[in-house]
């Protein structure tokens, strides 16, 4: 089967324009992965499918790299074909995220970029893949409708709270970030710097009896470094920053975000208070 051409690709895009880029996102087509376009063959092998399939509502293309026209295939492989792009939706976007990072660790894009990208994932809530143009064709040509789209979590905002469940890098003031791990980290957006405190893992398990025990120790702990830029701060996700250390810039990832809460007085050591 000869592939489609461009009039084919994207001839339903849905209106909303950050829908519509994070589907980009999750297809792999920001920026594209591939110097080839997705019309050309060699960007089709047996054993995989080019994600951004979903980007257009004319062609199937199979593991086998087969094409199919969506009008010519039956009730029943359009359906499969829908219920394929629903369970693999989780593993999409988990690979969205991970590509994301390293282009982020690897300065391919800045962290505003970075952060900005994984906000865009948040929009992309189960039953997602219904809503692409591949998705929305496929309903149509089967006589149904795609599930209705469940909005993402709204979040409040450093600058609605003391205590937000997000935290951007472009926000002001000193904050600590709780952590799964019981360490901390405070986070100086005024002065641009990080640090980290390790935790009492046993204050977690009380009435144990257990005698306290500090979170895994880590290089530079309660030292400040340059804070260079905060990717993900957001309660129910990993802490995820690049920061300057005295051996050179990195990254550090922490566990999941329990909690954020600004920081005015007093002061602990190490630390200033909000200003």
């Amino acid at each position: 089967m000869t592939s489609p051409n461009d009039a084919d690709r994207n001839d339903a895009l849905p209106g909303d324009a950050r829908l519509a880029r994070a589907f980009r996102l999750a297809a792999g087509d920001l920026p594209p992965t591939s110097p080839r376009s997705f019309e050309s063959p060699a960007s089709h092998q047996p054993g995989q499918i080019d994600k951004r399939v979903i980007l257009q509502s004319a062609w199937w293309v199979d593991r086998l790299a087969r094409w199919h026209r969506l009008d010519d295939m039956s009730p029943a492989y359009r359906g499969n074909v829908l219920g394929f792009l629903d369970r693999e939706s989780p593993a999409w976007l988990y690979q969205a995220a991970g590509w994301t990072l390293l282009e982020a660790i690897y300065q391919a894009i800045t962290p505003a970029e970075a952060s900005a990208r994984l906000e865009l994932l948040e929009l992309l809530t189960p039953g997602w893949t219904g809503h692409t143009s591949l998705g929305r064709r496929l309903h149509h040509l089967n006589g149904t409708r795609p599930s209705t789209l469940p909005p993402p979590p709204a979040l409040l905002t450093a600058a609605e709270t003391s205590t937000p469940q997000i935290l951007r890098d472009h926000d002001r003031g000193l904050w600590r970030a709780h952590t799964e791990s019981t360490a901390t980290y405070l986070i100086d957006l005024d002065r641009r710097r990080i640090l980290r405190k390790p935790g009492d893992v046993a204050a977690r398990e009380a009435g144990n009896g257990q005698v306290g025990v500090r979170s895994k120790l880590l290089p530079y702990d309660e030292q400040w470094s340059a804070l260079a830029g905060l990717i993900q701060c957001r309660t129910g996700r990993p802490l995820i920053v690049l920061h300057d250390r005295p051996i050179g810039g990195g990254y550090r990832t922490a566990t999941t975000v329990t909690r954020i809460e600004g920081i005015y007085d007093p002061p602990l050591a190490g630390e200033s208070g909000r200003r």
